[in-house]
């Protein structure tokens, strides 16, 4: 059982509303956020006045500044919809573009730069020349949220297991 987790998901995702079931099942004290588009406003306002032991992004919009980050009591997780080569927005459109064999997504460690925190974990699948950007996306998903559920219950079971998968990944 988590003691607090602060949830920043999308709407209209069935991948994130079953995150959110799970986190709100095995957490004591849970908030979730929900993004709809980019360039959304996020303020500690918003959230509440009261620290969480973990925060964990899931295909959220909201990019989390260091006023949001300070309320992380000990660790931050994004799923972020790339493998390490392509960080940012619209990465997927560089890989088409470049023609890429694999792709991916890659669970991180959130800091003040996007997506360039310690490295959790990484799954890659083979691009084929048929792939498009939706039917990549549709992999990608499905693979971040595979990998949420394993991240989710290696932490559940002993937050240390973390340390872990960043030792193994360097």
């Amino acid at each position: 059982m988590f003691k607090s987790v602060l949830y920043f998901g999308r709407k209209n995702c069935n991948y994130s509303k079953k995150i959110r079931k799970i986190l709100r099942r095995n957490s004591k004290k849970f908030k979730y956020i929900e993004s709809k588009s980019f360039g959304e406003k996020l303020t500690s306002k918003n959230i509440s006045s009261s620290n969480f032991d973990y925060i964990i992004c899931f295909r959220s919009f909201h990019i989390l500044k260091k006023n949001i980050l300070k309320k992380c009591n000990k660790i931050a997780i994004n799923f972020h919809p790339g493998p390490p080569e392509f960080r940012g927005a619209g990465c997927v459109n560089f890989a088409i573009y470049k023609n890429s064999k694999f792709y991916g997504c890659t669970a991180h460690l959130i800091n003040e730069k996007i997506d360039s925190g310690k490295i959790l974990n990484v799954k890659k699948f083979s691009l084929t020349k048929n792939d498009t950007i939706e039917t990549c996306l549709k992999k990608t998903h499905l693979y971040m949220f595979r990998q949420a559920l394993y991240i989710i219950k290696i932490l559940k079971k002993n937050e240390n297991n973390l340390l872990r998968l960043i030792k193994k990944n360097k």
